[in-house]
């Protein structure tokens, strides 16, 4: 066989199938699919999944290939997801949308193609920012899987418009439990078990279990004047008060975001370039 390394794209991508449908077991099938992803469009990928379930570990050759993996550790590493997850939920009922369901935050534009048949919140004064509802579908020992809602699914389950504007409002609310605010120096402390002795007039907004939004007035509202909003990433929010900016000008900070998402942050994480003011007073959010 050849090796991985002097292989093209299809020729890994067909190796790939091959060999590992020769390595089933019994109760084992694979699925290629194609999934779109989190700013990066769609990618095929190669699920491994217990025969009559509809779901199961997954990889993508765009990846797989990149790093040129063999393809029996590609079964192993499918094998090994999914030992670790403890119950997938097939096909969530209203009543559990309403509980667990909850709005992550992305880039409109550089998600058009996901977003088409997503249940989005959206405020224009956001930009190119959008929020899109998930369900926690996987559960594993270390994490939480989640499966993006779609209009197919609510129009599959009889959800009416009216019934859709109470379940986006649950969301919201379920979203809110998810996101904690912490002054930043607090979050670096614990992460780094570094004190810091400098005070830092950032605070940030963000999840442990899972990519939560900060954009939600349950969120925002927690602060009593005005805050700028810096979309420091999909994971996590950073907030500065107005009156607290160190000297650095709004076009400082603009440029400031830009610089650190050109070359700080990774490209499927990233939200936005937009630097965003929340009034306190009159609880509205704009663009800078």
């Amino acid at each position: 066989m050849k090796d991985v390394k002097e292989m093209s794209f299809e020729e890994y991508r067909n190796t790939c199938i091959e060999e590992m449908t020769a390595a089933l077991r019994p109760d084992e099938e694979l699925d290629v699919c194609t999934i779109s992803k989190l700013n990066r469009g769609e990618l095929e990928g190669i699920r491994l999944k217990k025969i009559g379930s509809e779901y199961g570990a997954t990889l993508y050759f765009n990846d797989l290939y990149k790093d040129k993996v063999e393809p029996w550790i590609v079964m192993e590493w499918l094998r090994s997801a999914n030992a670790d997850v403890k119950e997938y939920i097939k096909n969530p009922t209203i009543d559990e949308i309403a509980e667990k369901a909850y709005f992550r935050m992305c880039n409109k534009e550089r998600n058009k193609g996901m977003l088409k048949n997503s249940i989005t919140l959206y405020y224009p004064e956001l930009g190119d920012v959008v929020l899109y509802a998930v369900y926690p579908a996987v559960e594993t020992k270390t994490q939480t899987g989640t499966i993006r809602l779609t209009t197919n699914q609510m129009q599959d389950l009889g959800v009416t418009e009216s019934i859709m504007v109470e379940l986006k409002e649950r969301m919201i609310q379920n979203t809110a439990k998810l996101v904690e605010v912490r002054p930043l120096k607090e979050v670096l402390e614990e992460l780094s078990g570094v004190m810091y002795v400098e005070e830092s007039p950032f605070i940030v907004a963000k999840s442990e279990k899972t990519m939560a939004s900060a954009f939600v007035k349950p969120i925002m509202k927690q602060f009593k004047k005005n805050v700028f909003v810096i979309p420091s990433s999909t994971m996590e929010l950073l907030f500065i008060y107005e009156d607290e900016t160190m000297g650095r000008s709004t076009e400082e900070l603009k440029q400031l975001i830009k610089d650190v998402n050109e070359n700080v942050v990774e490209d499927d994480i990233f939200l936005s370039n937009n630097l965003y003011l929340y009034n306190a007073e009159t609880e509205k959010i704009t663009t800078v």
